[in-house]
C-alpha cells in the first residue's frame, strides 16, 4: 500500500542540511556574498563546497545545503538569466531573479530542494540582497545570513553593519562575521569565498582559512 504522506512529512529536513554559513550585505558602493567552504554532513566534514556563484555580470547567489541540489539550482537560474537576456536584450536584475528563485522553489515544495539562499546584485542600479528559504520566501534587508552559522554571524552584522561604509568595509565585515561563525558552528570554516559586486561587475576572491586565524 502506497504512503500517502507527503516527502516533507517522511524526512527530517535538518538533519539532510549540509551546514555552513552564507552573508550577504548592500552597501552604496554595491554588494557582497560571501560564504564558507566547509561541506559538512551532520557531525562529518565532507571535505570542499563552493557555495558562491556568479549568475549575470550583476547579480549572484550564495547558497547552502545539499551539494547536487544546490548546483542544479543554480545551473538553472544560469539558463534562466540567459533567456532572459536573450527576449529582452538586458541582464535580469536582483529582484527578478530572486522572484524567479522563490517561484522555482515553492513549485518544488512537495519534493523540496534542501537549500538556503542569499541573492544579490544590482535592481535598477540599487544594490540589493535577498534571502530565501527552501520554500521560497523572500526577505529583502541591507544585510542578511543563513546556514548553521547564520545566529552568530547575524549578531556581528547587526553590531557592525552601516549603511554608508565602503564596500571594502562591507567586504572584511562579512569575512569578520564567517569567521566569527567558525568559532561556533563546527559546519563552517576551510576558507571564505566572496562575490564583489559592482556596477562595473564581479569579482571573486578567496580567503584562505590560516588567513582567518
Amino acid at each position: 500500500m502506497w504512503d500517502t504522506r507527503s516527502h516533507t512529512d517522511q524526512i527530517d529536513l535538518l538533519d539532510l542540511f549540509i551546514g555552513g554559513t552564507v552573508v550577504g550585505i548592500a552597501v552604496k558602493g554595491g554588494v557582497i556574498l560571501a560564504a564558507d567552504r566547509k561541506a559538512a554532513y551532520r557531525n562529518y566534514v565532507q571535505g570542499y563546497m563552493k557555495k558562491v556563484f556568479k549568475i549575470t555580470e550583476r547579480v549572484g547567489i550564495a547558497g547552502m545545503g545539499i551539494m547536487g541540489d544546490m548546483g542544479y539550482f543554480v545551473k538553472l537560474l544560469q539558463r534562466y538569466a540567459t533567456l532572459y537576456e536573450m527576449d529582452t536584450g538586458k541582464e535580469i536584475g536582483a529582484k527578478a531573479l530572486a522572484s524567479l528563485a522563490g517561484s522555482i522553489l515553492h513549485s518544488r515544495r512537495d519534493f523540496p530542494l534542501i537549500i538556503e539562499c542569499v541573492v544579490g546584485g544590482y535592481e535598477n542600479d540599487k544594490p540589493t540582497v535577498i534571502s530565501l528559504d527552501l520554500l521560497g520566501a523572500q526577505l529583502a534587508d541591507p544585510f542578511t545570513a543563513c546556514g548553521t552559522g547564520a545566529e552568530t554571524a547575524l549578531g556581528t552584522l547587526e553590531e557592525w553593519y552601516r549603511e554608508d561604509m565602503p564596500l571594502e568595509e562591507a567586504e572584511k565585515l562579512a569575512i569578520r562575521a564567517i569567521r566569527a561563525s567558525s568559532k561556533r558552528d563546527i559546519a563552517t570554516g576551510l576558507g571564505i569565498d566572496i562575490l564583489i559586486i559592482t556596477k562595473k561587475g564581479i569579482q571573486e576572491r578567496f580567503v584562505p582559512q590560516e588567513k582567518l586565524v
